[in-house]
């Protein structure tokens, strides 16, 4: 009678402790796509006679106060003519001009914190002037 018991208690706390990772992965999943939501723009236009680039960043920003740096860069090259992509992976500890601002790791460049005018739009043109 008292095996029983035990297992039983002991089955117990095995499902509590289950739900309760289940539970915080849950959490954190669907805090992470309210970012990746956040930051969504839509669709973007593609003139699909013409080669096109793309750049992808993927970011370290863990909260929305901070600016984070870029740890994924990949240039996405289509080409309709040949009917080809072409990946471009960029390491993100390459030393690149970054313009206005001299030499320095190319993930610096989306920092905010670190230049003043960083994001996106100067990680395409250090991207654009480094190719």
């Amino acid at each position: 009678m008292k095996v029983k018991k035990i297992v039983k208690q002991v089955v117990a706390v095995v499902l509590i402790a289950f739900l309760a990772v289940l539970g915080y992965y849950v959490y954190i999943t669907a805090k992470n796509l309210s970012l990746i939501n956040e930051h969504s723009k839509g669709e973007i236009p593609l003139n699909t006679s013409k080669p096109t680039n793309i750049l992808l960043l993927g970011t370290d920003r863990r909260t929305k106060e901070e600016a984070g740096r870029s740890d994924v860069m990949i240039l996405v090259h289509l080409d309709p003519s040949v009917k080809k992509i072409t990946l471009l992976s960029i390491p993100r500890d390459s030393r690149v001009p970054i313009p206005g601002h001299g030499y320095d790791k190319i993930n610096a460049a989306f920092n905010s914190d670190y230049f003043e005018d960083g994001g996106v739009l100067l990680s395409i043109e250090t991207v654009a002037a480094l190719l």
